[in-house]
């Protein structure tokens, strides 16, 4: 998408910003009410349709570029779309877990699909880039689409274990106002109880801390990112491919080696090395901003190392989130830390692409830098709940 906008259409970091805050909204604005309708309605069925709804959003901008009528304010349209059918997949996929193994196997699985979101988030962009540059963004936008149907296609495929019966009022007839207010407070019971063991819980409180301060920060780079690498240091659109995909190499390292990681160094060693070296790569892409000669390695070596421990960190997180969460609360903690943590992101873009288009690229990088700081400072006092919580639960 970076890609389309900025060689399409022109945007600047401005524009950039303003996309990447509509397609944040939906975590800020409705990731509470996504997860509640989730843990309500929830089946495979539900994955599959909004695999299928973005599928149709983005298959609409193949159409519009077929026929040369891309408009910046169709692909802002896209992207607020997408963001709210991101929020939705994402939860769904999430709560599905504890249904779809027993209890004891719900950490394991909910690991590898951190593992293999994450490294797909890194290794998609990596192919897109690359394909981009030979084929022209129409067609990928085509393959995207056709990936994204036959994922909901196979969604279906999914087989929920039986649960135990639970008690559904009853909706016969037209609901009158007692039962309208009755529904309303369900509604505001169960965000309580979501927000409730999110912040009574030490070890997940800081932990969702730590990543709004990291999300934050890449938030204000993220808008300027590709405005910069193609328009100043005029690298082309080859390279955003490569140096996504050495983000790739460095989340596929980390998704084989995380496990033995886990197992050798424990949990709270694996997050804190997360969080130090994501201070560390923010570091690299600073050297590329003060050494430009040499920018390309620089930026490289930044985005391999921000993949490998990226992904550390939230595979490792994700196991902890799911140990630590009670019974029949994931759904809800889960929407409720991915509001935190990703609500935060649309107003850090917004001000990322004003502050990259007044004051340059080099304050939104030393922001990242800063941020990516508090986030660690934040983690570390995590890490004392970790393994504790650990023989807790175990």
């Amino acid at each position: 998408m970076d890609v389309l906008a900025v060689l399409l259409l022109g945007v600047g970091a401005d524009g950039m910003g303003v996309l990447m805050t509509l397609s944040g909204l939906g975590f800020l604005l409705l990731g509470v009410p996504i997860g509640i309708v989730v843990d309500r309605h929830l089946s495979p069925r539900l994955l599959a349709a909004t695999g299928l709804a973005k599928a149709a959003v983005l298959g609409s901008l193949v159409v519009a570029w077929a026929f040369d009528a891309l408009t910046f304010g169709h692909l802002a349209a896209v992207m607020a779309l997408l963001g709210v059918l991101t929020v939705l997949a994402e939860t769904t996929q999430t709560a599905l877990v504890p249904r779809v193994v027993p209890a004891t196997a719900v950490a394991r699985l909910t690991a590898r699909l951190e593992s293999a979101d994450a490294a797909l988030v890194l290794i998609v962009p990596a192919a897109a880039g690359v394909l981009v540059g030979s084929l022209g963004a129409g067609p990928v936008l085509g393959i995207a689409t056709a990936f994204l149907f036959a994922a909901a296609i196979v969604a279906l495929r999914v087989r929920l274990r039986p649960s135990a019966a639970v008690d559904i009022p009853d909706d016969d007839g037209d609901p009158g106002v007692a039962d309208v207010l009755s529904r309303w407070a369900r509604f505001g019971k169960d965000a309580a109880e979501g927000w409730t063991v999110l912040r009574r819980t030490p070890v997940l409180w800081l932990l969702t801390m730590g990543s709004v301060a990291a999300n934050v920060g890449m938030a204000l780079f993220a808008p300027v990112e590709a405005v910069w690498i193609l328009t100043d240091l005029r690298l082309g659109p080859e390279f955003l491919g490569v140096q996504i995909t050495a983000g790739a190499v460095g989340a596929l390292a980390a998704s084989s080696l995380a496990g033995r990681a886990i197992d050798r160094l424990g949990e709270r060693r694996c997050i804190l090395l997360g969080s130090v070296g994501c201070a560390v790569a923010v570091g690299l892409h600073l050297l590329a901003y003060a050494d430009r000669a040499h920018a390309g390695p620089w930026l490289l070596a930044g985005a391999a190392l921000w993949g490998f421990m990226v992904l550390l960190g939230n595979i490792t997180q994700a196991a902890v989130t799911a140990r630590a969460c009670p019974e029949g609360t994931l759904g809800r903690v889960t929407a409720m830390r991915r509001t935190l943590t990703r609500g935060s992101v649309p107003l850090a873009t917004l001000a990322g692409g004003a502050l990259g288009a007044t004051l340059g690229v080099g304050w939104a990088l030393a922001g990242w830098q800063v941020l990516a700081v508090v986030s660690l400072a934040a983690v570390v006092p995590a890490a004392r709940w970790v393994d504790a919580g650990r023989d807790d639960v175990d």
